[in-house]
């Protein structure tokens, strides 16, 4: 008896934490994302109107999500939705005080990520569609870690026109069978060919650059060493 009523009054004891207020919180993440839009569209010097619309369509973004989420969806816990609106507020205005032109391209890229998001919300609601769906995405998601692997290893061997009618032939139909979209398949193929091309000890363009710069082969590979430990 007494450890229950010990136990009970553990229980009255803890504190009632209010839930935030979504909008309140979202009212001031627009007033912040507002004035660092305005200050980074001064940044160079001149006044970049572009700059600061980006950051107003950002604000439309957010509260338009928050709004049909709210309202529509029934959802009361946006956390960390608003720690992405604040990040990517902080990267449109880092962007557009730097390069202006290129504020566009990274509102571009955030409206991409949030559809992304919310087709994956929809996706991971439905329980048995992500139990069916478990087992091929693993598949396929080790297929293209092996073709990464394989790809970026011959490309540091053997040239790309070979890779391409020898190798391919043989992975396409594989990639095809799992679902794997091609356009996404061919991307992988191709960036990974093309870091293979540029790393010794083999890489093809290595030569290329050596055989057209005047540059000995060592000095290029060091410098293709130094620029990737830079990075």
């Amino acid at each position: 008896m007494p450890e229950k009523k010990t136990a009970a009054t553990k229980q009255k004891k803890l504190p009632r934490i209010k839930p935030i207020n979504n909008f309140a919180l979202l009212m001031v993440l627009s007033v912040f994302q507002l004035l660092s839009g305005t200050a980074a569209a001064g940044g160079t010097g001149t006044f970049e109107v572009k700059v600061l619309l980006c950051t107003l369509a950002l604000i439309v973004l957010e509260w338009l999500y928050v709004s049909v989420f709210y309202f529509a969806m029934h959802r009361r816990n946006f956390e960390l939705e608003f720690i992405a609106f604040f990040l990517s507020g902080v990267g449109i205005a880092v962007i557009g005080s730097i390069k202006p032109d290129d504020a566009f391209k990274q509102l571009l890229m955030l409206i991409a990520g949030v559809i992304g998001f919310i087709v994956l919300v929809f996706l991971m609601g439905d329980v048995d569609l992500c139990m069916r769906l478990r087992l091929p995405v693993a598949v396929a998601a080790i297929l293209l870690l092996i073709v990464n692997i394989a790809i970026l290893i011959l490309g540091m061997f053997i040239d790309t026109s070979v890779i391409q009618v020898v190798f391919i032939p043989i992975l396409l139909p594989i990639a095809k069978a799992f679902g794997i979209d091609l356009v996404h398949f061919g991307l992988v193929v191709i960036f990974n060919m093309m870091i293979g091309l540029s790393t010794p000890p083999f890489g093809m363009l290595l030569f290329i650059t050596s055989g057209i710069s005047g540059t000995p082969l060592k000095d290029v590979i060091q410098d293709f060493l130094n620029e990737k430990r830079s990075l």
